[in-house]
């Protein structure tokens, strides 16, 4: 039971945080290029994902920490290591995706192409 436990709180913080970082690269992706953006529906969403997932993430991620500062098993789990680096990961890919994005989008205009 405290595997099943561990595992829901650990999931569920891991996919708010994906969504709090969508919401976040959305957020900016209509602050600084309103021609990709859909103006204020993707903005209104962009804000709805932060503050939907913001308030989910960090109550099962204060819970998951509340545990680990109680129970020396909860810090050496197995599932913990998979946690973080399963959000080094899902952290990784929206920023070199992006970073990506933005080069492209910045040589097309250097060089006056259209997409």
């Amino acid at each position: 039971m405290k595997s099943i436990r561990r595992l829901y709180f650990y999931l569920v913080a891991l996919i708010s945080i994906e969504i709090v970082l969508w919401g976040l690269v959305s957020l900016l992706r209509s602050i600084v290029d309103k021609t990709i953006s859909g103006g204020a529906d993707a903005l209104a969403q962009a804000l709805a994902l932060i503050l939907v997932g913001m308030p989910i993430f960090l109550i099962h991620w204060l819970w998951v920490q509340r545990a680990a500062a109680r129970d020396e098993e909860e810090k050496t789990a197995t599932l913990r290591a998979v946690f973080f680096y399963a959000i080094l990961l899902g952290t990784l890919i929206p920023v070199v995706q992006n970073v990506l994005s933005f080069i492209v989008l910045s040589l097309l205009q250097v060089t006056w192409l259209r997409f």
